[in-house]
Parts: C-alpha cells; structure tokens; sequence
C-alpha cells in the first residue's frame, strides 16, 4: 500500500491506515487522519522536510517520517 510521504504534489486520495506507535497513531487520528477522509497533499518542502495536507477544511503540515505512517488509497474521479 502507498505511504502519505510517497505521493506527488496535488495527489488526491483517502485514508486507508494510520499505522506505528501507539501515541503517533492517536496523535496523527487527533490532527484528523482517520480511515475513509478524503485529504489533497498540497506541496512538500525540499529535502525532507514538512508535507502540507488539505483535510477536513484545514491545511495541516506534517513531518515526513509521521506521513510515511499514513497509509492511503487514490481518490476515484
């Protein structure tokens, strides 16, 4: 399955999974990354740096190794 940290900008898709720790998993469900929410990753910094994500009517930045924890599925048309 495809990790978060692996799409390219302006990807469309949906939560499948949200795997790893304990406290990373519920840290990242709080933020709003729950199975079945359709989210746009908007851009991502150079060099490994934050991912901004579209969801649930906010713009969200994470780190690269919490959205290598995200697990999704593309978005049908």
């Amino acid at each position: 399955m495809k990790k978060l940290s692996d799409c390219p900008n302006g990807f469309l898709g949906t939560i499948a999974e949200v795997v790893g720790d304990f406290d990373r998993v519920h840290r990242l469900m709080d933020f709003g990354f729950n199975v079945g929410v359709p989210f746009e990753l908007l851009g991502q910094a150079p060099l490994g740096g934050p991912l901004l994500v579209h969801l649930n009517g906010v713009v969200i930045a994470i780190r690269k190794r919490e959205a290598e924890c995200i697990l999704i599925n593309p978005r049908l048309p």
